[in-house]
Formats: structure tokens, C-alpha cells, sequence
């Protein structure tokens, strides 16, 4: 039996191997896709913000940052993991770290963001940008941090106290956290542009 199985494993191994290079193209092209569409539609609301033309170049070069922060975020993600895989709540701490920090840096580069700058000089002014004017920035995430707790406690009440519909909750908790993250980059371009 172990020989019958050999000799099979042997016979479908060009297509096990075709199905995992197609699989890992699959990934590839889904995590552009979606990178592309996150740069179309959050370029679309940054081009309003910074009062400039959504065209070709916009969207090319908007894309391309975020390919770059969120592929950047990816791998230091996967770092930290493969680091503390053995103290779970250490890597939990360290990834909700991470992500706000990228968080706070991605409202800031896209800010800055303007389609006549070159992309490495952009995400340099950015980082200057994020050190040393870190002062004007704890105010909108402190009052950040305030709302959404406090909405959290709201929700959390509602949903216990009156009995709620599950689904009706969080789409009101989502709705009102996706407003209130636009109105912080909002706020976040009108701090970076003064």
C-alpha cells in the first residue's frame, strides 16, 4: 500500500504543484485588487480633502503608497508574530500598537499626500511631519479614543439592557466609527495643512 501511495503522490504531484502556484497567484492578484480599490476610494475622499484632481496619476501614485503601508504593516505584523508566538498576549499588545501607529502615520502621509511629489519624499516629510508636530495630534485621538469608548459602553447597554438586535447594533457601531474616521482625516488635513 505505502508503494500504490508513492507512486500516486508522484503521478499528481505536477498538479499539486500547478494548484499552489495558481493559489498563490490568486493571493497575489486579491491583495492587489484590493489595494487598488482602497487607493480608488480613499484617494477619491483624500482628493477632496486636499483639493486636488482625481485622475490617472492620483490614483496610480495614491495606490502605490498604500501597496507600500500596507505591505509594510503585513511584514512587520508577521514578524512580530513569528517573535512572540510563544506569548500571545505580548504579540496581541504589540500588533494593536502597530496598527494604531500605522494608523496615525497613514492619516498624516495622506495628508501630505500631493501627486506632483515623488512617493519617497512624501513618506519623508511624513515621518518629520509625525515626530515633530506629535503634540498637535494627541487631541483627535484622545477625543477618538473618548468617542469610541463611550460609544462602545452605549452600544454594549443598549444591546444588553433593551435587547437589540445584534445586526442592527453593529451596523450602527460601524456606521458611526466610518464617520467619525472620515471626520478625522478631515481634521487630520486641515492640522498637517496649517
Amino acid at each position: 500500500p505505502d508503494y500504490d501511495l508513492q507512486q500516486e503522490m508522484q503521478k499528481n504531484f505536477p498538479k499539486i504543484k500547478n494548484a499552489i502556484a495558481l493559489l498563490g497567484m490568486g493571493i497575489v492578484i486579491t491583495y492587489l485588487l484590493i489595494t487598488l480599490s482602497i487607493g480608488f476610494f480613499q484617494g477619491l475622499l483624500y482628493s477632496i480633502f486636499t483639493k486636488q484632481k482625481f485622475d490617472k496619476k492620483f490614483i496610480g501614485k495614491f495606490s502605490i503608497l498604500n501597496l507600500i503601508l500596507i505591505l509594510s504593516f503585513t511584514i512587520l505584523v508577521s514578524v512580530v508574530t513569528i517573535k512572540l508566538r510563544n506569548n500571545t498576549m505580548a504579540a496581541a499588545y504589540t500588533i494593536i500598537f502597530l496598527f494604531l501607529l500605522f494608523f496615525y502615520f497613514a492619516l498624516i502621509l495622506f495628508s501630505l499626500f500631493d501627486k506632483k511629489e515623488k512617493i519617497m519624499r512624501t513618506i519623508k516629510s511624513s515621518l518629520n511631519t509625525a515626530f515633530k508636530k506629535i503634540y498637535l495630534f494627541f487631541t483627535p485621538f484622545i477625543i477618538a479614543y473618548i468617542f469610541i469608548t463611550v460609544l462602545f459602553f452605549i452600544i454594549e447597554f443598549l444591546y444588553t439592557k433593551l435587547a437589540l438586535l445584534l445586526l442592527a447594533v453593529a451596523i450602527t457601531y460601524i456606521s458611526i466609527i466610518i464617520i467619525f474616521i472620515t471626520w478625522l482625516k478631515f481634521f487630520m488635513v486641515k492640522i498637517v495643512g496649517s
